[in-house]
């Protein structure tokens, strides 16, 4: 069986498991897509339901294995991973661009969805920590990530050659990607996983 019957499989399988997701996808790619007529946000906004009814099809998978089970598909939680990171950065344009051209919704709910997508992807697609232009103490001094020395890391917002590195991991309860993303503005942690970034701007929209 080659790769695109297998991709198509999982695909189709994921949009009738997902259906009801799917369907409420579709709606929201009308509504808020309307925002912007004669474009391809309503497009954008379909392709990013897509990837997210497939990644709840893996989630919802994850959950079902043996509890204390620690025999972890390397592969499929690297898809999973992959594909998590991509639907951040995708649905953080979608927010974005709705933000800079005033057709953002006036809610705490945006605002709150927005700022939790911020917080994601700048150490996902530019390796550095959120914000970090309001560090009052730079520099900082950060656990290293993936823990291979017991010195933490100094982290400047002047450096060139700054990175940070967000933990990630499964969220036992969802099967979901989740990350520890660091908050310049007040210096804490904050578990944000990629299921309930979904659930909120299905919320948001619906």
């Amino acid at each position: 069986m080659n790769t695109s019957t297998l991709l198509s499989g999982a695909i189709n399988n994921a949009n009738h498991t997902q259906s009801d997701i799917l369907s409420r996808w579709i709606k929201i790619s009308h509504k808020i897509g309307s925002r912007i007529p004669r474009s391809l946000l309503s497009s954008n906004i379909q392709n990013e339901g897509k990837v997210d009814v497939l990644l709840r099809s893996l989630e919802e998978e994850s959950t079902k294995r043996p509890q204390g089970s620690d025999q972890v598909n390397l592969l499929t939680f690297d898809i999973q991973s992959i594909l998590s990171d991509y639907w951040i950065g995708g649905i953080y344009e979608i927010f974005r661009l709705l933000r800079a051209r005033r057709l953002a919704d006036e809610t705490p709910l945006f605002a709150e969805v927005f700022y939790d997508l911020e917080l994601l992807r700048m150490p996902i697609e530019k390796l550095e920590i959120a914000k970090d232009s309001k560090l009052k103490i730079p520099p900082l001094f950060l656990p290293r990530n993936p823990q291979t020395e017991d010195q933490p890391v100094a982290y400047d917002p002047k450096d060139n050659l700054r990175a940070h590195i967000m933990p990630k991991f499964y969220n036992q309860n969802t099967g979901s990607i989740s990350w520890i993303a660091f908050d310049a503005t007040d210096l804490t942690e904050k578990s944000i996983s990629r299921q309930s970034i979904s659930d909120r701007i299905l919320q948001l929209w619906n």
